[in-house]
């Protein structure tokens, strides 16, 4: 796959869109997974540990309502980005939080995690295409700051 057919694949995102709000809980894992692969060498990582870190990122970045690390954590599946497993099998318990905490692991998808290793330039132009598409906001602000 093309470094432009990832890009379109991460930028084509189902997300949940009512009105004018959007969820940007998909693009948050990525955006938390892409930088667990860069510092660790692996994007694998238990619910129970990414629950806090990535509830943190949905309450400052998300929409100004309760949510749950669950939603992404097992919707980001039906994207063919995000993969997750549990001691019970090779399939994604749901939403459930209880089913999750009991040992379900995430990991982005084996070829989209492998195209990111290998190209250095991927990996920028898939962070920098998520970061357009769901936080232009933050991107101009960051931008003007000193």
């Amino acid at each position: 796959m093309s470094e432009m057919d990832w890009v379109r694949r991460v930028t084509s995102l189902n997300q949940w869109r009512r009105g004018g709000e959007r969820a940007p809980h998909k693009p948050l894992l990525l955006l938390y997974a892409l930088g667990r692969l860069q510092q660790t060498g692996s994007s694998r990582v238990a619910f129970v540990d990414s629950e806090a870190p990535l509830g943190a990122l949905l309450e400052e970045f998300g929409p100004p309502r309760k949510t749950s690390s669950a939603y992404p954590f097992h919707h980001l599946t039906t994207d063919g980005l995000w993969v997750v497993r549990t001691p019970h099998g090779d399939q994604s318990p749901g939403s459930n939080l209880r089913s999750l905490r009991d040992g379900a692991v995430g990991e982005l998808a084996t070829d989209f995690a492998l195209a990111v290793e290998r190209d250095p330039r991927l990996f920028s132009g898939v962070v920098r295409a998520l970061l357009d598409a769901n936080f232009p906001a933050i991107i101009g602000a960051r931008a003007r700051a000193p």
